[in-house]
């Protein structure tokens, strides 16, 4: 009886349960093969689209109610009664998705539809009577075949396509296209939604894109495509190019349920997230999830610094490789901020965060622009490789002007603030609240030991490199980014290091780097460093496979290049496991997760900074802020500076009228620039100019562009623009050049209003009649393609596109007044565009010509130095004292040299302006110059800035990041990277200017130091006439380490005073700070005993104060 009532109480509840209606929404699918059910026992493979399309929506609340049936067309799913069985089901509320035409473009007369007549009637029915039953239809197109044969065009048949690549006994032709097969069948649909006003879902266009972007080989992962013997349940092979497997069906559901959440938002809510579409879950998570799902082809793509996108898995376009060294470099127009070695010049890291901030900000503009363009360039991505805090060991290396100096704690600090402010943090690394997301990804570059030579990086070795100098002088600025800025990603470098390439260097990378310093982030190379492991150069490996597989077992995440694509390779042949490229990838995808680049913008305040911010007054202001700042003040004698504004002056030097030289190196294009001469200029109206000599000859080149009368009449050139690349039809604008040419499409700036980004060409006319009898020099360059036509003969033809700025100069004599007629073409057919042209004049004027064009100017500002033109990266330079983007020597050229001494003996005031990234030699200047200005490469307001100084509108206080020395014979062998009597730390002569100098209209006394608990109390007077800005520094030195440091900084702070003014400054000092190299354990420590303390305005020991400390 117990039985008998455990049992009625059960089917009680059971008969309940069933008479509860399912309140959840159906969503019914009616269709051909390609979304049906399939049989999935024996470990089968094949599956419809739909049948996946329930793990894309949350069951609770909605059911996918599958009938999609193989070879039904629109009206054999009629005919066969299989439509009225899904009306009969259909309840308010639920969706019938409907998507034929495979199936109806067949001949057989129980399937064949014809588009715009049955195939329409059908369509219309299904929806007429969804609707009728309370449901609402949602009409779909087929899905593509995946039919990349260029012969295949009136191949309709899937049967034909799915299994041969034989028609008739042709063979036909594998291409790069997808061939359309579907016709009028997919076009049908989308006329009968817009007549029937119906939801409509582009299923065509969706799997076009898909499979189009992953091209004709990769495409086939979709597919029903095996070769014999490597599938069980297809033991003969397959080649199906119309049904999909389970990640074909996988990835068409996911992308057709968001492309039906986008048109029903009610949906929405519902939809079942993948867990790396879930902005909820942590980085790390989404990045393990999004890891199981990728092939080992796909995952080699996104280790490339071109990542393309995978449209399969929603994963977009990604560009590793951007820059950001002083604004936001070769991507149009943005602020341009000074040089790098010359913002190390403020010894603001304050100042620095603050303009980081601004580039940040512009940073995230331009990427904005980039991905609502949709397609993402190089430079125009949100992983930027900045800062690079080498240290600048020697004045001869031409990228030194990147770095922030020779001395660890200033490189390091000045490195913290600009990781911060690019990455979206606050000055003290604290968090601003702003967004849950990363603003960009900073990297510390390049690790760890490198400071060229340019000429052989390929190729050096760096053997027995001692372990002092490795922790106390290289290593530190990378462990204060890497702990305290937590920076995002590490650059390794291209040479190697006692024999084994830095990519591939697991000490370097894996027991320092990560083990030692729990660095988390990613590690890219620097572009072609993989490259450089094979025979040619370091030959540390025979071919791409086992290089690649070296650089990624050493920690090596990204590549800048193209030997990566051999990592499927190495994987094959056991190089390295797929394990081991998981372990790099995943660095990637949480960076990419923790960028929120997976993720919809809404949630994302970093993207919503205005486009106005670029290039804005405000970020300007900070440019101009910054150049002040970093302008030191050399020499002074008798007070010469700073000059009346009513004075005589006359403006020498090719420096003083260059604004690229402004800009200094891996820059982006300001929108306007102030030389040296228009910033004296706007102050001093009637100084004049006169080129003098050149940088390093004494030749000046003068422009002719003035001479050119466009075909109406005016100065100038006429452009005619054509949106082809034949320069045919109509233009679609033309304009008029007064100036010379520099056009770039950088940063998505078109050339001319209504032209093509890309795939454009012009035309620029005009005749030239000069005005006198000279030889000059047509100088021109294009990317891609440049001709040169005068009188109908071309002189110059750069016709072959090589995907960079090709450059030539053709010299004519000509007669006064005679017309020449100038005919430029140009063609720009992908990427990047750049256009520059001008006609030049060599003048090599003598002394005595130079004194009678100075006439009675008294002071003479001669605006000087070298240029990024001949110091940088692996350069060409064909100039004596220069090769491969390094120095030979540190002198100043010797035809400035000479002129300087000229204008000296003749009597003149001589204000030296001296422009360069790194060190110059200037004794004999000490003599033949009255005033020495260090202006460095000072951005778009430089010339402001400058002048400022000149005429006492600013008072100099930027101090020296190096030390310059007296001559080339002060410095130890180049190749030679021991510290041996190198910077101011190991250097035991004497130097021209100190590290840490630089002088100010006032004087600043600095008082004795006392130390107490970890800080030093110093008294600070201004003994001056001027308000001004002192740098009081602090240097240590361990007494009882007689092969440390002479003496090394550990602290600095900056006080502003008015004239008078006396304050006193306390400054942090803690235990840590007399952290040195321990001989005896051979590591970094603190080791006990006495230690001297120096305060003072620069390194020089008769500038500082000192007193000695006993630390336990």
């Amino acid at each position: 009886m117990k039985q008998f009532k455990i049992l009625f109480a059960s089917l009680a509840v059971l008969l309940f349960i069933s008479a509860v209606p399912d309140k959840r929404t159906t969503i019914f699918v009616i269709g051909d093969s390609t979304a049906a059910n399939k049989d999935t026992t024996g470990g089968k493979k094949e599956r419809g689209w739909a049948m996946m399309l329930q793990q894309c929506f949350d069951a609770n609340n909605i059911v996918v109610d599958n009938h999609a049936v193989n070879g039904r067309s629109s009206k054999s799913f009629i005919g066969e009664g299989r439509w009225d069985k899904v009306l009969k089901k259909i309840k308010p509320g639920d969706y019938v998705i409907i998507q034929f035409g495979h199936n109806d473009e067949k001949a057989q007369p129980d399937r064949h539809t014809d588009p715009g007549s049955t195939f329409d009637a059908n369509l219309e029915k299904y929806i007429t009577e969804t609707r009728q039953r309370g449901g609402t239809p949602i009409l779909m197109n087929c899905v593509v075949r995946r039919n990349f044969f260029v012969e295949a065009p009136q191949i309709a048949d899937d049967e034909q396509l799915r299994t041969s690549t034989f028609k008739d006994g042709v063979k036909m032709i594998e291409g790069d296209k997808l061939i359309d097969t579907h016709g009028l069948y997919k076009e049908a649909p989308k006329a009968v939604a817009r007549r029937m006003n119906c939801i409509f879902v582009d299923a065509n266009r969706i799997t076009h894109d898909l499979e189009q972007g992953l091209g004709r080989e990769a495409s086939k992962q979709l597919h029903m495509w095996f070769l014999p013997g490597t599938e069980p349940s297809e033991p003969k092979g397959k080649q199906d190019n119309t049904h999909y497997n389970i990640l074909g069906a996988t990835t068409v559901a996911n992308l057709l349920a968001d492309a039906i959440c986008n048109e029903v938002p009610a949906l929405k809510p519902y939809r079942k997230l993948p867990d790396y579409k879930n902005p909820q879950l942590s980085a790390a998570q989404r990045a393990d999830d999004l890891l199981s799902l990728l092939t080992l082809e796909e995952k080699v793509s996104l280790m490339m610094d071109t990542s393309p996108a995978i449209p399969r898995l929603g994963i977009p376009q990604f560009q590793w490789w951007n820059e950001a060294l002083h604004g936001i470099g070769r991507n149009g127009f943005a602020t341009v901020f000074p040089i790098t070695m010359a913002m190390a010049a403020s010894w603001d890291d304050a100042l620095l965060h603050r303009v980081f901030t601004a580039v940040s900000d512009e940073a995230r503009v331009k990427a904005q622009q980039a991905k609502r363009s949709g397609d993402i360039k190089r430079y125009q991505s949100l992983s930027f490789w900045t800062p690079n805090i080498n240290i600048f060991r020697d004045p001869r290396w031409g990228r030194g002007q990147e770095t922030y100096g020779e001395d660890p704690y200033l490189t390091g600090k000045m490195g913290l603030a600009v990781v911060r402010g690019l990455q979206g943090v606050g000055y003290n690394g604290e968090d601003l609240g702003v967004s849950p997301y990363r603003k960009l990804l900073a990297c510390a570059k390049h690790f760890a030991v490198h400071s060229g030579p340019e000429w052989n990086r390929h190729t050096f070795n760096i053997e027995d490199l001692p372990e002092r100098d490795l922790w106390e002088t290289y290593l530190p600025a990378f462990k204060a980014l890497v702990q305290e800025g937590k920076v995002a990603e590490v650059m390794c470098a291209y040479q190697r290091i006692d024999g084994q390439a830095c990519c591939a260097q697991t000490r370097y990378e894996q027991q320092i780097l990560r083990d030692e310093w729990g660095f988390d982030g990613l590690i890219t190379s620097d572009c072609g460093a993989i490259r450089d492991f094979l025979p040619r150069w370091h030959h540390v490996a025979n071919d791409g496979a086992e290089a690649s597989a070296k650089a990624v077992l050493a920690g090596t995440d990204v590549e800048c290049g193209s030997e990566y694509k051999h990592l499927p390779e190495a994987v094959r042949r056991g190089d390295i496991k797929e394990a081991d490229l998981d372990r790099s990838l995943r660095r990637l995808l949480i960076a990419r997760f923790e960028l929120g680049d997976f993720d919809s913008d809404e949630l994302n305040p970093w993207t919503q900074i205005p486009e106005s911010v670029v290039a804005s007054d405000a970020h300007k202001q900070l440019a101009l802020d910054m150049a002040r700042k970093s302008i030191v003040l050399l020499q002074n004698r008798n007070n010469v500076l700073p000059l009346a504004k009513s004075s005589k002056i006359a403006v020498l030097g090719a420096n003083a009228i260059d604004s690229v030289m402004m800009w200094g190196n891996y820059s982006g294009f300001a929108t306007r620039t102030v030389t040296a001469l228009e910033g004296i200029q706007q102050l001093a109206p009637q100084a004049r100019f006169i080129n003098g000599c050149g940088l390093t000859r004494n030749e000046v080149f003068e422009s002719r562009f003035g001479q050119l009368r466009a075909p109406l009449g005016p100065k100038g050139m006429q452009v005619a623009y054509f949106n082809n690349t034949e320069m045919q039809g109509m233009p679609v604008t033309t304009v008029h050049l007064t100036s010379p040419t520099m056009l770039s499409n950088g940063g998505n700036t078109v050339f001319a209003p209504g032209v093509n980004l890309e795939h454009f060409s012009a035309r620029l006319d005009a005749t030239f009649i000069p005005e006198k009898d000279e030889t000059v020099i047509f100088n021109i360059a294009g990317d891609d393609k440049v001709r040169l036509i005068v009188n109908g003969d071309t002189l110059v033809n750069i016709w072959k596109v090589r995907n960079r700025i090709q450059t030539a100069q053709q010299e004519m004599a000509v007669k006064a007044r005679q017309h020449y007629r100038i005919q430029i073409d140009y063609v720009q057919e992908s990427d990047y565009a750049t256009l520059a042209f001008d006609i030049q004049h060599k003048v090599a004027p003598t002394h005595q010509q130079l004194l009678a064009q100075i006439g009675d100017a008294e002071t003479v500002v001669f605006v000087g130095g070298i240029s990024p033109k001949l110091e940088g990266e692996e350069m060409r330079v064909n100039e004596e004292g220069f090769k491969g983007g390094d120095r030979t020597n540190i002198e100043l050229p010797k035809a400035q040299r000479e002129t300087l001494a000229m204008l000296h003996k003749a009597g003149k005031r001589v204000i030296f302006v001296n422009c360069s990234g790194s060190a110059i030699a200037l004794v004999p200047e000490l003599e033949s110059c009255d005033a020495i200005v260090q202006a460095w490469y000072g951005g778009e307001l430089g010339g402001q800035a400058l002048a400022e100084v000149l005429f006492g509108d600013y008072n100099p206080s930027g101090k020296l990041p190096i030390t310059f020395y007296r001559n080339t014979d002060q410095l130890p062998d180049f190749l030679d990277y021991t510290m041996k009597n190198r910077t101011y730390r190991y250097f035991t002569g004497e130097a021209l200017f100190p590290f840490g100098f630089g002088l100010s209209y006032t004087t600043f006394n600095i008082g004795k130091p006392i130390y107490k608990n970890g800080k030093l109390q110093v008294s600070v007077k201004n003994a001056g006439q001027k308000d001004g800005l002192e740098t009081v520094q602090v240097y240590i030195r361990s007494l009882a380490d007689k092969q440390g440091p002479l003496k090394t900084l550990r602290a600095y702070q900056q006080v502003e005073l008015a004239a008078g003014q006396s304050k006193t400054i306390s400054i942090a000092l803690p235990r840590k700070s007399f952290e040195l190299w321990d001989a005896k354990t051979n590591t970094m420590r603190v080791v006990p005993g006495k230690y001297e303390v120096m305060v003072g305005s620069s390194s020089a020991d008769k500038d500082l104060k000192k007193i000695v400390v006993d630390i336990k």
